[in-house]
């Protein structure tokens, strides 16, 4: 792998993370709860399937927006999306395990009652679900896996610290599902942050 981040000290490339991390929290924060609030402003009246398109739409479009903004970064760093640990070859065990992991961790969404009961409707607002947890997913990766990893990587900090590290922190991204989904979104995050 390329090098990534040539003579910075572990403090800048720890609190610059940091940074990074808290514009991306206050990015989707705000998106999720400023278009409910745009509406009601408006007189629109949402009820539970419109609200929820609505707030999967400022999820998308703070997902957009981060993607942006890291795109962005990376070229005024000149940095690669190699350099972040993408574009480069993985080994089918590792893609089988990670197969495995987002198998047993929708298993266990399905327990939960609200999904189960609604679980094999088909509908738009499940494809924009779906759409929406797609781009979701792929930009919290470049975000937790590529960059926090590989950053704190340069940093010094070991392998188990940084997985740890990544996981918390994206289970915390996800304190909208209550702490029972915090900690099954960390125990996700560190076993991403394995197969990384």
């Amino acid at each position: 792998m390329e090098q990534a981040y040539p003579g910075l000290s572990r403090r800048r490339v720890i609190i610059e993370a940091i940074c990074v991390l808290y514009i991306y929290y206050v990015l989707v924060t705000v998106f999720i709860i400023l278009p409910p609030i745009l509406f009601a402003a408006a007189g629109v009246r949402l009820d539970l399937r419109p609200g929820t398109a609505v707030t999967l739409l400022g999820v998308v479009l703070a997902e957009a927006l981060a993607i942006w903004m890291a795109g962005v970064y990376f070229r005024r760093q000149q940095l690669s999306m190699r350099a972040c640990g993408w574009l480069t070859p993985t080994s089918a065990r590792i893609v089988f395990f990670a197969i495995i992991a987002a198998m047993a961790y929708s298993l266990y969404t399905a327990q939960i009652p609200e999904v189960r009961a609604n679980m094999f409707e088909l509908s738009l607002l499940k494809l924009w679900g779906l759409i929406a947890g797609l781009f979701g997913a792929f930009v919290e990766e470049v975000i937790f896996r590529g960059y926090l990893l590989i950053r704190l990587q340069k940093a010094g900090v070991g392998n188990i610290s940084q997985i740890v590290l990544s996981a918390l922190t994206f289970g915390l991204l996800h304190l909208g599902f209550g702490w029972w989904g915090v900690l099954c979104t960390i125990t996700l995050g560190i076993c991403l942050g394995v197969l990384y």
